[in-house]
């Protein structure tokens, strides 16, 4: 058996999000059948299944998202994409990396949809294309931390290391994000530092260098930015609301994961994140 028909069969279902009218009852539902609440939040309630292996239900009440979300985690996402045809597997949404690994979308005879996660570590897309996906809706799977309680420092910003690994992405910082370049960029930066460094602080610590005029001029046409209607791009001004003029802090965070998702559910686009982040950049203008 190759093995990506092992890949079909050993996936496990590992997350259920559920868009419910109600968050209380609902938790209380799923509480009396022998669930337990694993982490709460505003608008959202993380629960586990003893029994279920590690499953999880999240139960939220935003109407900007699908009412169900299947997660599935399955040892290789692009094997199964390369070998698509031959297993006659549905893809809506071609493999694409994410923090934590590859995550496509696929849709089986039925008419279910579900998105296949695996944990490569981000490798490219079959394609070639090395833009970052959104990270899984409601929280990526590993969830918001480590597993135990340590604590490590923040690893702190080295403006000489940032101005060299900078200049060797040689791409502009407001067109960076979500590009080749940027991972160019933190592979460089990276060296040497804390492993606790994340693309996202490193992001702000680069913009806080720019901030300081101490960051060099890049100059180059900025990527094409996606065509939207009217209608799209006043859904996307609704959307972002308060972080409109705060766009800047949005890549590599969970919201900018939230609002992407919620954005291509709503419009039934397809945008990749750079795709996003330069239509961002365009409405907050």
């Amino acid at each position: 058996m190759e093995r990506a028909t092992r890949d079909l069969t050993s996936a496990q279902f590992s997350r259920l999000a559920l868009r419910v009218d109600a968050l209380e009852p609902a938790v209380r539902f799923y509480v009396a059948i022998g669930f337990i609440v694993t982490r709460r939040e505003q608008s959202v309630v993380t629960l586990a299944n003893p029994a279920g292996h590690g499953a999880e239900i999240v139960l939220h009440c935003d109407p900007r998202t699908p009412k169900e979300v299947r997660y599935v985690i399955v040892p290789d996402v692009a094997g199964l994409y390369k070998a698509r045809q031959r297993l006659n597997i549905t893809f809506i949404q071609p493999p694409l990396a994410t923090l934590s690994g590859m995550m496509a979308v696929i849709r089986d005879p039925s008419g279910h949809e579900m998105h296949l996660i695996d944990r490569s570590g981000g490798a490219k897309s079959d394609d070639g294309r090395a833009e970052m996906a959104a990270a899984v809706a409601v929280r990526d799977l590993s969830g918001a931390g480590p597993l135990f309680g340590g604590v490590e420092a923040t690893p702190k910003s080295r403006p000489d290391d940032l101005v060299t690994a900078y200049l060797a992405a040689g791409r502009s910082a407001d067109d960076l994000p979500y590009t080749p370049d940027f991972e160019n960029f933190f592979s460089h930066y990276a060296a040497g530092q804390p492993k606790t460094l994340t693309r996202q602080l490193a992001w702000k610590q680069l913009l806080n260098l720019r901030k300081t005029g101490k960051l060099p001029r890049i100059t180059g046409k900025p990527g094409s930015q996606p065509k939207v209607s009217a209608e799209e791009r006043a859904e996307l001004t609704a959307l972002l609301g308060d972080t409109k003029g705060k766009r800047d802090r949005l890549p590599y965070s969970p919201d900018f994961d939230r609002l992407l998702l919620r954005y291509n559910s709503g419009t039934g686009r397809r945008l990749s994140p750079y795709q996003f982040w330069r239509l961002v950049a365009l409405v907050s203008k």
